[in-house]
């Protein structure tokens, strides 16, 4: 925080890398519920890769890979660009999800009634 660079002599310091970042700003509790969140993420990501295209899965590696040299996931700012770009893939692995889930009853539906309609047409002749 602020503080500790003041202190440190050092007001501009910034961890460039969002895992040493979290470390410094939350201490290991906050790394370890960062790890879980992202942990989370590409699971959902990976259940949704199919749904999205892929596109989930890239920008979570995008996400990922930009960690390592930024800090993108600070949200204490809605307007600014790391906030709009975890809504965005928030929503696509959300709609993924939806989209994931929903297709599997039709697709049963779907059989149920070809089986019910081959039991009711009887052997063929």
């Amino acid at each position: 925080g602020l503080e500790f660079r003041i202190k440190t002599g050092l007001p501009y310091a910034h961890a460039h890398n969002q895992f040493i970042h979290t470390l410094g700003a939350a201490g290991v509790v906050g790394l370890v519920a960062l790890l879980i969140c992202l942990g989370a993420m590409s699971v959902a990501a990976w259940r949704t890769r199919s749904a999205s295209h892929g596109v989930s899965l890239v920008l979570f590696v995008f996400l990922l890979l930009r960690g390592l040299t930024e800090v993108p996931l600070d949200v204490s700012n809605p307007m600014l660009s790391e906030f709009l770009f975890l809504a965005f893939l928030l929503v696509v692995c959300v709609a993924g999800l939806s989209t994931r889930t929903s297709v599997r009853p039709r697709v049963a539906r779907v059989q149920v009634a070809h089986q019910a309609s081959r039991a009711h047409a009887g052997p063929a002749t």
